[in-house]
């Protein structure tokens, strides 16, 4: 094979000038309506010509896989009544399609004729690209693809302005035809300027949310039919007979566009009252089980053809025969987030699932993660000597990572072997090698229906002789729970002798289910993006799978803490699926690096974790809040752990750029928090440590506030004297009911207040209600001790009428240790006698280091990464004074450890909860610096109060000089403690910056 070579511009203008020559002389007669000229010979005298002129390599010379090659052609031809069809060709970039192609014979006349260009804008709208291209090489003309075509619209609708040339203009006008259509112009930048962007990816397109739409609408309605005629049935299997029927529709309508089927056979059948016969026909052909979904069920065909009438031209738009099964997946994502409800009287609705909109809705995985993560997993275990890897996907959802593992496989084979791969071929790899376990039927329906069409391609199937020309998917894609084993009845018999229980629990032997397709060594790879559900949300919908993981019988370690999240889950039987060799690759929150129940995660992983791609606070998931990072799992290994950390996603999903690599010590991956950082961190964190011989958790006390678990009831805002009545204040509710309270039950609180650097006594913002009586003891210690009954009738009988509103919430709340009656009392009482001493009041989420000095003890919540705050007192013992603790822990080196080590959010914000604080190390301060330090944090102080206070804005910008200059002398002195240089300091932040 001698490869394509594409003409460089001015090759190409002379060539175009030859091509147009040779064409000029048979112009009259080959456009007369009498010219017997094809299309086939239009194209392939001219048109292949003229797109090869362009730089497009037609005929595949340089012999890409089907999957790479630049150009895809349809040979086939419908007839005049066709539907959407396919273009003669596609052209693409890379292997992803940029812009379809359709050729008429030259003798075809563009005046008036509306069906091609809306043909043409069709094949647009369903690929995603922003132009499509109509030419008969006497013609050309570029239209515009991005909105729905529509019956009405004249054959000048959507004409790019300056996009319509003639055969006598190629030469003249050879500039702007190379601007526009050339490959040099379409692969690179240019393109986007010209045409627009369009969306990156699958799944959010005009097209897919017209396409998602319409199946909405024809799931409701299917839905009802069935309902009615079979009303016996529960609304699960209504819905499950729904889908089945759908993708048996959606399957020959691909088929019709795809000219396997004749165009409006399904439309035939149902008019004829024939659809139950042309199913068992077509599942004599297909053999995929698709065509028995009307089967054991009552619905006669004049149910099902409104429906089928809507998906024919001019009610529907759709090319049927260019939807990509990754596409359709991406599409069904969003679908199957809804399930069909029933009402009383019958009536079918939609409904987003109830754990769903408990979840903020259905978050898509893009494209380009499935690639990062299934790519590298299947080439590993080629490149390891695993011929046919064999890959799982736990919760397959629509099917996205198995078919990005299909692809994969399949241009690997067809490079390996140097041609297509025939259907049969095909086939046999996704039965062999392609797995997927999902407790959605319907997703599992999808799965298989999106498998097959990638199965089926863009064969020749002969209908009329063909038959089982697929595989019957049913032992690769199966329902069931990935994470609920077969000993579900015996770890939680009580839920399993409940029917609906175990539905909902739905647990899964895959030995079994697999049977002899099922690796008993394991599989060689598994991939995926497991759900994320924290307990509170398993606890609510789904009691019968908590119950069964917290068992110790089950044997998830995960389950054994006390706020696990089922990725956890999901992780842990990964682990007990694969080979000892094989790939683990996910996307996962990254906060199981830190958080205290993925303790024994992390300590199953770190023999076994080879690479880490942290996000960071960089966003995956389109439109929702998410913590990502990759993760990939080999066999055990004691090399250090590859770690990329990604500062711009932008950047990384290009080419991966914007990236900081570093390599963690496996010694240091164990199941404490693992702490991410890079070589310049090290270095600098390395450098505090070796300075320092003692930490802040050993010199000082790091606490929680107050934990009231109702601030909304006992915060209150803004209490106002009540003129005539001395001791009282009046306030809202959080109902906005106004209420009375006695003035001497109240202490001033913040709730929300921010805190500059080295700041002192943060004004209140809250009052709270403190229910509490403080004493000491005989041998000197504080005890604190809730207010009776008697006590509260007696001294707060306003409070208590309080209280006795809000009985109903306050009674819901957990109380630790046991009230014994008294509802009122806060959810944890352990701080209460340490709030009057003067401390350091700690904002936990921040982006900068926020300490103030308190001494009138304010009243905190706090606790968690939310905070808000957190509290620091020295302990008797220590040398550290409270001011250097202040001074200390407001040094950017110091708070860089901190906000590394910890969780990092958007916007910068990092917390500053104890497990970090308690970490940082202290350094030896001699006594004079220690001196010179104390004296500048009782200024800053000082000058904290002023600038807050300060209306003056001159005064105000002098005070701020002041103190600004006194941090940085501060700032000097710690860092000769630590031996820290700027350069040092600069580059560990600058690396993760």
């Amino acid at each position: 094979m001698t490869g394509f070579s594409r003409l460089n511009k001015e090759s190409a203008r002379k060539r175009m000038a030859q091509l147009v020559a040779r064409y000029s002389p048979l112009h009259d007669n080959l456009t007369s309506s009498k010219s017997g000229f094809t299309e086939t010979e239009t194209r392939t005298q001219y048109i292949d010509e003229f797109l090869k002129i362009l730089g497009w390599d037609v005929s595949n010379e340089a012999g890409a896989t089907n999957r790479k090659a630049d150009v895809v052609q349809e040979h086939s031809h419908t007839t005049e009544d066709s539907g959407r069809g396919r273009p003669d060709y596609i052209l693409r970039v890379s292997g992803k399609d940029k812009l379809p192609v359709e050729a008429k014979k030259t003798s075809y006349s563009f005046a008036g004729d509306k069906a091609a260009p809306s043909q043409v804008r069709a094949y647009g709208w369903t690929l995603n690209t922003p132009i499509g291209v109509l030419t008969n090489f006497t013609e050309t003309r570029i239209y515009s693809t991005l909105s729905e075509p529509t019956d009405d619209q004249p054959s000048e609708f959507g004409l790019i302005p300056g996009g319509v040339w003639r055969f006598d203009e190629y030469n003249a006008r050879f500039d702007d035809l190379w601007e526009r259509l050339s490959y040099e112009s379409v692969s690179s930048k240019q393109f986007e300027l010209l045409y627009g962007d369009t969306r990156q990816f699958k799944g959010e397109s005009e097209f897919d949310e017209s396409f998602l739409n319409a199946f909405r609408k024809w799931r409701k309605e299917l839905a009802q039919e069935i309902y009615n005629a079979n009303s016996m049935l529960p609304e699960k299997e209504i819905g499950r007979r729904t889908q089945k029927v759908l993708n048996a529709l959606l399957f020959m309508r691909v088929c019709e566009d795809k000219d396997i089927l004749s165009y409006k056979d399904l439309l035939t059948s149902a008019t004829s009252s024939n659809i139950l016969a042309t199913f068992r026909d077509r599942d004599k052909v297909f053999n995929a089980g698709i065509f028995k979904a009307l089967e054991d069920i009552n619905l006669p065909d004049s149910a099902l053809l409104p429906v089928i009438k809507q998906m024919y031209w001019p009610n529907s738009k759709f090319a049927y025969g260019l939807l990509r099964p990754d596409t359709l997946a991406y599409i069904y994502e969003q679908y199957l987030s809804e399930h069909v409800v029933i009402d009383s009287s019958g009536l079918v609705r939609l409904e987003e699932k109830p754990e769903v909109l408990h979840a903020g809705g259905i978050a898509r995985t893009p494209d380009y993660i499935m690639q990062r993560l299934t790519i590298p997993s299947i080439d590993k275990q080629l490149a390891a000597g695993v011929s046919t890897p064999t890959i799982l996907d736990m919760s397959v959802g629509s099917g996205g990572f198995l078919l990005t593992a299909f692809e994969h496989l399949i241009e690997l084979k067809e490079r390996e072997i140097g041609r297509p791969l025939e259907i049969a071929e095909r086939a046999h790899i996704a039965q062999t090698q392609l797995f997927g376990i999902d407790i959605d039927g319907a997703a599992v329906e999808v799965t298989r229906l999106s498998l097959l069409l990638a199965i089926l391609g863009n064969s020749d199937v002969d209908t009329t002789t063909d038959t089982a020309v697929l595989p019957d998917l049913g032992q690769n894609i199966i329902i069931g729970n990935a994470v609920v084993r077969q000993d579900f009845d015996r770890i939680a018999p009580k839920w399993a002798a409940n029917i609906d229980a175990r539905l909902s629990a739905l647990p899964l032997n895959l030995e079994k289910a697999l049977g002899t397709l099922f690796p008993t060594q394991g599989f060689n790879i598994i991939i995926g993006n497991p759900p994320y559900v924290r307990i509170q949300v398993l606890s609510e919908f789904f009691p019968a799978q908590l119950d069964y993981f917290q068992s110790p019988k089950s044997g998830y370690v995960s389950a054994s803490s006390g706020n696990f999240d089922l990725y956890m889950i999901f992780i842990e039987r990964a682990l007990t699926l694969l080979n000892d060799s094989g790939s683990l690759a996910l996307i996962l929150p990254n906060r199981f690096f830190s958080t205290d129940s993925a303790t024994g995660l992390r300590k199953k992983l770190s023999q076994r974790i080879h690479r880490l791609v942290d996000f960071g606070v960089e966003q995956v998931f389109e439109g929702k809040t998410t913590y990502t990072a990759l993760i990939y799992v080999g066999e055990k290994t004691s090399t250090p752990v590859e770690v990329d950390l990604v500062s711009n996603l932008s950047e990384w999903v290009l080419d991966e750029k914007a990236v900081t690599s570093a390599r963690i010590d496996r010694k240091s991956l164990e199941s404490e928090a693992w702490n991410i950082l890079t070589p310049a961190q090290s270095a600098l964190f390395s450098q505090m440590f070796k300075e320092s011989d003692t930490s802040l958790g050993d010199e000082a006390e790091v606490f929680v506030g107050v934990q009231t678990s109702a601030d909304e009831i006992f915060m209150i805002k803004d209490p106002k004297p009540v003129g005539n009545a001395p001791g009282l204040v009046s306030f809202q509710d959080l109902n906005g009911v106004p209420q009375m309270i006695e003035c001497s039950i109240l202490r001033p609180a913040i709730k929300d207040v921010r805190i500059a650097v080295l700041d002192s006594e943060p004004t209140p913002d809250r009052w709270a209600i403190f229910p509490y009586a403080i004493e000491e003891t005989e041998a000197g210690r504080l005890v604190s001790h809730v207010y009776s009954l008697d006590e509260l009738q007696r001294n707060y009988p306003y409070a208590l009428n309080y209280f006795t509103q809000h009985r109903e919430e306050l009674t819901k709340r957990s109380i630790t240790p046991d009230p014994k009656g008294k509802y009122w009392s806060y959810g944890r009482s352990q701080s209460l006698t340490k709030l009057d001493e003067p401390k350091l009041v700690v904002r936990v989420l921040s982006i900068r280091p926020s300490y103030a000095y308190d001494s009138k003890g304010l009243v905190t919540p706090g606790g968690g990464d939310g905070g808000p705050y957190y509290l620091i007192r020295p302990l008797e013992k220590s040398k550290f004074s409270i001011e250097l603790l202040q001074a200390i822990l407001s040094h950017p080196a110091v708070d860089h450890y901190v906000t590394s080590i910890g969780k990092k959010y958007r916007g910068e914000y990092a917390v500053h909860r104890k497990a970090y604080l308690i970490k940082v190390p202290l350094p030896n301060v001699n006594t004079q610096d220690t001196q010179r330090i104390e004296e500048m944090v009782f200024e800053c102080r000082g000058l904290s109060l002023q600038i807050r206070d300060e209306t003056d804005s001159q005064r105000r910008t002098v005070a701020e000089g002041r103190k600004q200059y006194l941090h940085n002398e501060i700032n000097t002195l710690i860092s000769a403690a630590y031996k820290i240089t700027k350069e040092l300091l600069s580059d560990a932040r600058l690396s993760n910056s």
